[in-house]
């Protein structure tokens, strides 16, 4: 005998008694806004074992058309996912220190879309902008409120670093 199951509509009440989820391309939800992107914060909660949760947001992020980054964030204590989902991205990065922010070593990758980052623990990093769409999705795991507790963000004092796109 075959058991017919009919197939529902993924909606949070729906689904809420096994677990949640994330629409990385068209989020809802609290937003957190900057001059290019727009981050909906701790939309899916894991929690590995009995570790500390890990949550995955959703960052929508506007062109930026020169690809100009005035200043970097870093994380003490925790390393981050990002994963650029429908289109490629650049990453401004420079190395872990002891919280100087140093013009001089800053690097921009090309990320492709769904290649996944994990930065490590005090990396230097600005949002990942697109490299050739006019916005893009990117989904951030990082721990729950760790934009609160565990972030500092410095401007480049004077200084602008552009990222220069050759290929």
């Amino acid at each position: 005998m075959t058991r017919q199951i009919e197939v529902k509509k993924l909606t949070p009440e729906a689904f809420n008694p096994y677990g949640s989820y994330l629409d990385v391309v068209r989020p809802t939800g609290y937003e957190m806004k900057g001059t290019y992107h727009t981050f909906y914060r701790d939309v899916v909660r894991f929690v590995p074992g009995n570790q500390d949760p890990v949550c995955f947001s959703s960052l929508i992020v506007r062109k930026n058309p020169e690809f100009i980054c005035t200043g970097m964030e870093y994380h003490d204590h925790t390393e981050e996912i990002q994963l650029p989902i429908d289109a490629d991205g650049v990453l401004f990065c420079a190395p872990a220190n002891d919280g100087a922010l140093i013009p001089e070593e800053v690097e921009a990758f090309r990320i492709p879309a769904g290649t996944l980052l994990c930065l490590r623990r005090g990396t230097w990093h600005d949002v990942m902008y697109p490299h050739s769409a006019d916005a893009f999705s990117v989904l951030i795991g990082l721990p729950e409120r760790i934009y609160h507790n565990d972030l500092v963000w410095k401007d480049f004092e004077g200084t602008k670093l552009q990222a220069v796109i050759t290929e």
